[in-house]
């Protein structure tokens, strides 16, 4: 069978820095590569000597000039479109044929939209990544405002053609998709992203402390500014190290320094996936404040290595909180989240036994041993 992933368009693989979807993108062909009897295209640009050995994948280059996300707030808008439009000429450039017996699977609104337009009768996979801009407007910025509009409405207008079955994160998702777009449930897959449990792994002993950790864009919707708040109500000997880049990162340093957190607060930018492995490792706590995603990757990498999460009750988290993955605290109440970070950081037993069973249940999700078996029943659904 012939698989295509299509990436964005915007970030070559693997990506130096933001580039989500790339991960994805990568860390999906390196899985259906081993399948035997699979074979698999990437449409992306790529960088030199990847994938790294056997076995190996074809690439299809869409000649973009971007390689960065996220992008200013001007230049956000044109380069989704730029990407996207790129990746559907790419497509276009396969040989005949190419889908007859195999699946693609997009990852991209715009190019999802540009190939539903082209190839009117072909049926794809599109996992669906951003959120849509009906979950929490509020938390958007103007310009990203405008931006999930736009995403929301050629989503819509794809998936009206009813050619694509839907791949998305969480079952949150799902219903959100079933219940205001209308979407048929049927058509509808959850599967979390893959990750590499084998690298992501627990330490063999993990000394007692009080570091929190956090990882993410520094942007509004992260809300990293009320994780720096309440490192002024949690005990003195907690320290956070903040694991990030935006546009909101000098402000959040100065607003660190001007409630005299310098000592306790730390930030981190174009850290090695290894290093950051081992800050998971050897944090006591991941907090992670943000109130909109699609998934949650960090709070997934952190279970991976044996590392609690403690997250907001909103119900897009949902599959986390039930399966074990991380605890939660009340959003928007500061008492809350502080409560529970000093209670979780004066409890190393109950951290211990939070972090072995978020490590468990992440493996049995999102482990390779079972996710290729998953996400081939996905794209066996696509074709039928």
């Amino acid at each position: 069978m012939q698989i295509v992933l299509a990436a964005t368009g915007m970030v070559t693989i693997p990506p130096a820095a933001g580039g989500a979807i790339e991960s994805y993108v990568g860390d999906i062909a390196r899985i259906l590569c081993r399948i035997p009897g699979i074979n698999v295209t990437v449409v992306s640009n790529v960088r030199p000597g990847w994938p790294l050995g056997p076995p190996r994948v074809e690439v299809v280059p869409t000649h973009s000039p971007l390689d960065r996300y996220p992008f200013g707030r001007l230049s956000t808008v044109p380069a989704h479109v730029l990407g996207g439009t790129l990746t559907a000429l790419a497509l276009g450039r396969l040989p005949q044929g190419t889908f007859n017996d195999g699946v693609l699977h997009l990852n991209e609104e715009v190019s999802a939209y540009l190939f539903s337009v082209l190839e009117p009768d072909r049926k794809f996979v599109l996992t669906f990544h951003n959120p849509p801009s009906e979950l929490n407007a509020t938390v958007y910025s103007e310009s990203e405002r405008v931006l999930r509009l736009a995403d929301g409405l050629l989503y819509r207008r794809t998936l009206r053609k009813k050619r694509a079955h839907i791949i998305v994160q969480t079952s949150y998702l799902r219903d959100f998709l079933m219940d205001r777009w209308s979407v048929d449930g049927r058509a509808i897959s959850v599967l979390p992203p893959p990750l590499d449990t084998d690298l992501f792994t627990p330490p063999a002993m993990r000394e007692r402390g009080s570091r929190i950790l956090f990882v993410g864009r520094l942007d509004a919707r992260k809300n990293v500014a009320d994780l720096l708040r309440v490192m002024e109500r949690v005990p003195s000997a907690a320290t956070l190290t903040v694991v990030g880049s935006g546009h909101l990162q000098a402000a959040l340093r100065k607003f660190a320094q001007s409630r005299g957190l310098e000592s306790r607060v730390r930030f981190l930018t174009g850290l090695p996936l290894r290093e950051l492995i081992q800050l998971y490792r050897h944090s006591d706590l991941l907090v992670f404040p943000s109130h909109l995603e699609t998934y949650g990757k960090v709070i997934a990498e952190a279970a991976a290595c044996g590392t609690p999460s403690l997250i907001p009750n909103v119900p897009m988290y949902g599959d986390f909180l039930s399966s074990g993955v991380a605890v939660d605290y009340s959003i928007g109440d500061l008492d809350s989240l502080a409560s529970r970070i000093s209670e979780l950081l004066a409890n190393h037993a109950e951290r211990e036994s939070l972090g072995k069973r978020a490590r468990d249940a992440i493996v049995d999700i999102c482990g390779p041993p079972t996710y290729s078996g998953k996400l081939m029943s996905v794209y066996e659904k696509a074709r039928a």
